[in-house]
Order: C-alpha cells, then structure tokens, then sequence
C-alpha cells in the first residue's frame, strides 16, 4: 500500500511505501513530537497502516505497542508478519526500525466495525457533556516558562478546567529493580478531578 498520494497532513506523515512482502518504507515527519522525540501515538498511526495492509481489514479492535528506543524525523523501515486470520477477525504484529535499531513493537488485532453494528445492541453507560470548544482555552506559552510542544500546532486541544489554580498530588509506591511506578491525580478549584494518571519509568540515575 502506497498512501503518498492521500491528501491530508496527518495522512502525509504516516504514509508507507511498500518494499515487498511484509516491509515498508516510512518517513517520521518533524513536529509530531513532544520535547524533541515523536510523539507514540503518532508512531503507532504509522505501524497501524502496514498491519492494516496485513490483514485486510480497516479497524483496530485491540492494538498494543511498547516503545524501545527514541525515534526521531527522518527514515524508518516497517517489517510486519500476519499471524492469525479469523472469520471476523485478523492479528498481525510489526516491528518499527529506525538507524538499525528497533524503535516500537506493535501487536493489533483487527476487524470492520461496520459489520459489528449490525447486531443492533448497543450499550453505553453514559458520557459527559462537553462545553462548546469557543468556551474552552488552547495550550499556549505562559510566564512560567512552559511552551506547549510542536505536536499542538497540528492536533487542536482545548482545555475546560474551571478558572484557578489547579491541585496535583503524585505518589510513588513502589521502587524496585531501576524502576518507578508514579500514581497522579489532578483536580480543579471547584473540587473536580480532572484527570488521573499512572506511568511505569526509569528510575533516574
């Protein structure tokens, strides 16, 4: 699959060329990124087109990947193998290279939603009213210091924590082996969470 001719930006910087079977030819555009390395989600559109090609079918139903290496703009090389093939579904796994070394592993197992929707069941427990984007604030640089990352200048982000300070209370449980786990919880004025976090790091030497 050759996606070069697509016509959006987005589209653009996760474009595949094909060498031969189950390897592609990627290129990591500049500004996707955040303090410098591109961003992972980002690097996992671009894998997500070769596992598409894989197994034929358009919808990531699960897909996981664990980052190895920094990235960084400039050539990289795709290798896929398709690994299982279901009447509904299809598994496919792919490696990310970048200068002879393995950047991201990826494991997705896809379908066709549109298929799935013809059950006619369809349940959901409810989700929040969102203000009116108008109403809300874009990251923008402030006197403290903070410039918001290459990657906000493509994708649109608005903010809708209420004015004022905000509280933020991180943990950190358990330390073991060079490794930290880091628990976060961020809330507003008005006493409302808006947004938790959990991460695995380095420890930092």
């Amino acid at each position: 699959m050759n996606t070069e001719t697509a016509g959006t930006e987005f589209d653009r910087a996760v474009a595949l060329q094909r060498v031969d079977d189950g390897r592609w030819q990627a290129e990591i555009q500049d500004g996707w990124d955040f303090v410098g390395t591109p961003n992972g989600g980002y690097l996992l559109s671009i894998a997500s087109g070769a596992l598409i090609e894989l197994t034929g079918r358009p919808d990531p139903i699960t897909i996981t990947a664990h980052y190895l290496a920094p990235a960084h703009p400039g050539p990289a090389e795709l290798y896929g193998e398709l690994v299982k093939v279901g009447r509904r579904h299809a598994t496919a796994g792919a490696a990310l290279r970048q200068d002879g070394r393995m950047v991201a592993q990826v494991l997705g197992t896809f379908g066709q939603l549109s298929e799935s929707s013809r059950s006619g069941i369809c349940h959901e427990a409810g989700l929040p009213d969102l203000p009116p984007p108008e109403s809300c604030v874009a990251p923008a640089p402030s006197s403290g210091g903070f410039v918001p990352p290459p990657i906000t200048e493509r994708v649109e982000i608005r903010l809708h924590p209420a004015p004022g300070w905000l509280g933020e209370w991180f943990t950190t449980d358990h330390i073991a082996g060079g490794y930290l786990e880091e628990d976060g919880v961020i809330w507003d004025e008005a006493g409302d969470v808006v947004a938790v976090s959990r991460q695995m790091a380095i420890l930092p030497r």
